[in-house]
């Protein structure tokens, strides 16, 4: 029992100065650091329009989106989007800004289709999820209500709602 006990002991030791090097896996990792939070936060009006096209990657549910928005805060902007459509309809977005700051959403809505047949009227809710620059720590929501034409898969709609950043990284 002894022997048992000593071998405990110095597997023991071994295992926690295994702990000091960052090569371990059950070492402390690096911390990532996170853009600095600030507390002179601005709550704006976040509102515009956009048009674009829509192309599905064959074979699949999967819409790429791209298009040119004119939004507040963001300036004449380009964005491009990856749709998965079905019965409720789930989007990741990226708007790069005048300046080249990004923001980045997720959508989740509802499309119909138009009486016509000719395309579809959506409505999501576009949650920001963060972004670069001034809009690293942002958040915000808006309405997104458009409507799509099948014959020449363009889209067109218009973004109200409110996008919350740190002032202190407003350029």
């Amino acid at each position: 029992m002894k022997l048992s006990h000593t071998v405990l002991v110095a597997l023991s030791s071994l295992a926690l100065a295994g702990c000091g090097q960052l090569d371990s896996p059950v070492a402390p990792q690096k911390m990532i650091a996170l853009a600095p939070v600030s507390a002179n936060l601005v709550t704006r009006p976040w509102e515009g329009s956009c048009e674009g096209i829509g192309a599905f990657r064959p074979n699949t549910a999967i819409l790429d989106i791209t298009g040119i928005c004119r939004l507040s805060h963001l300036g004449l902007t380009t964005h491009v989007g990856v749709e998965i459509v079905g019965a409720v309809l789930n989007a990741t977005h990226t708007f790069t800004a005048a300046n080249g700051d990004l923001l980045f959403t997720t959508t989740t809505g509802t499309a119909v289709l138009k009486p016509d047949f000719s395309g579809v009227i959506f409505s999501n809710i576009e949650t920001v999820t963060g972004g670069t620059g001034r809009f690293a720590n942002a958040s915000g929501t808006a309405t997104r209500i458009g409507s799509t034409v099948f014959s020449n898969s363009t889209a067109t709609w218009e973004i109200q709602g409110t996008l919350t950043y740190a002032a202190s990284d407003r350029k």
